[in-house]
């Protein structure tokens, strides 16, 4: 899954812009930071959790974001081995549209469930959709850059 956002010029951007002269790959990478830690807390907000003690958090957990040194870009991905599973869904609900049937055996055993000769699947939880949804981008961005020149004494 990627994602682009793009972050535009506008009455109150470019005057930041300005302001950051020489200094704009710091002031760029300041509201990278701010963009991607929002969007990062947003999505932690979204993403389910097992119910089952000791089995939290994991795919939360699993969320980290990366920044390039200039600020230019920013990845956020969720490293769990299965977040692509919970994020688009399995068998019906997920890519391929197809039940999920075994390959080597006669059923398949489904713990709480038991034995079945072909499951549904689980529908996609998007979390990183569903934190993007009424998100500020825009907004984000250009507070990143004002906290950074706050701190610089502007």
């Amino acid at each position: 899954m990627s994602l682009t956002i793009t972050i535009k010029t506008t009455p109150e951007l470019g005057p930041l812009i300005q302001r950051l002269g020489n200094d704009i790959n710091g002031g760029m990478k300041a509201g990278m930071i701010k963009l991607v830690g929002d969007i990062r807390a947003n999505a932690v907000k979204k993403t389910p959790v097992g119910k089952e003690p000791g089995k939290r958090g994991n795919l939360v957990n699993s969320i980290v974001p990366y920044i390039s040194d200039n600020g230019l870009f920013a990845t956020l991905k969720a490293t769990a081995p299965y977040a692509e599973y919970v994020h688009e869904g399995t068998g019906l609900f997920g890519p391929l549209h197809h039940l999920i049937v075994p390959k080597k055996a006669k059923a398949l055993f489904i713990p709480g469930v038991g034995f079945r000769k072909s499951t549904k699947g689980m529908k996609g939880r998007p979390f990183f959709n569903l934190a993007l949804k009424d998100f500020d981008a825009q907004k984000s961005f250009e507070q990143g850059i004002q906290n950074y020149l706050t701190k610089r004494g502007w």
